[in-house]
């Protein structure tokens, strides 16, 4: 098994990997939370500034720009469960946060039938290492393919490590319960890990097709 080639990563303007002209645009739709409406500045030059604007992702990848908005940094951080979830509790009660009051972007996430902890959380630079990394199928090609954290190189490693600990996260158990406890989804496959290896395969419903 031979080592993977290691290739620079495209210099990103922002830690997710948000093409900047689309992060621009989002920015300039989303003036206002799209959660609780406050008005939102810019945090540079705003440091007594109580409310200011941070990037919100409804769902992975973190580079694409699809389901990407700004909220407050309050809403942000108040945001830690399903959508449906947490309308529920008292921090959007008391500011009259439901399905009805949000912004456009999200009541058309909330019925997209997507579900914010159905996949593994993965930056702009991970989500690039998972589609282009070397995945190895075994002699007798049973569906599974692996990656083996020794043959990569110490960027790549980060980026396995990242990967390895969304597996693991319990957060997508505390909101679906019903999943596999080893297994965590994304982008059309399921992950699982033993040991240094991680292997994935293609995700099929209960009716036999693949998602």
């Amino acid at each position: 098994m031979g080592a993977l080639v290691c290739s620079p990563l495209k210099k990103m303007k922002n830690r997710y990997g948000i093409p900047e002209i689309a992060l621009t645009r989002i920015r300039k739709r989303d003036t206002h939370c799209v959660y609780c409406g406050v008005f939102m500045p810019d945090r540079a030059g705003k440091a007594n500034t109580k409310s200011f604007a941070s990037i919100e992702h409804l769902y992975p990848p973190g580079s694409d720009p699809a389901w990407v908005c700004f909220c407050c940094n309050e809403c942000n951080a108040a945001h830690r469960m399903p959508l449906p979830e947490w309308f529920k509790t008292e921090y959007c009660l008391t500011r009259n946060i439901n399905e009805k009051t949000v912004a456009e972007l999200v009541k058309r996430f909330l019925k997209s039938g997507l579900k914010e902890y159905d996949q593994m959380w993965v930056d702009g630079s991970t989500h690039d290492f998972i589609l282009r990394a070397d995945w190895k199928t075994s002699a007798t090609d049973t569906g599974i393919a692996f990656l083996k954290r020794s043959t990569l190189c110490e960027s790549e490693k980060k980026c396995f490590d990242k990967i390895a600990d969304e597996i693991r996260d319990p957060e997508f158990i505390r909101w679906n319960p019903s999943r596999d406890p080893k297994l965590s989804r994304y982008n059309g496959y399921e992950y699982w890990i033993e040991g240094e290896i991680i292997y994935r395969r293609e995700f099929k419903s209960k009716c036999g097709v693949v998602e």
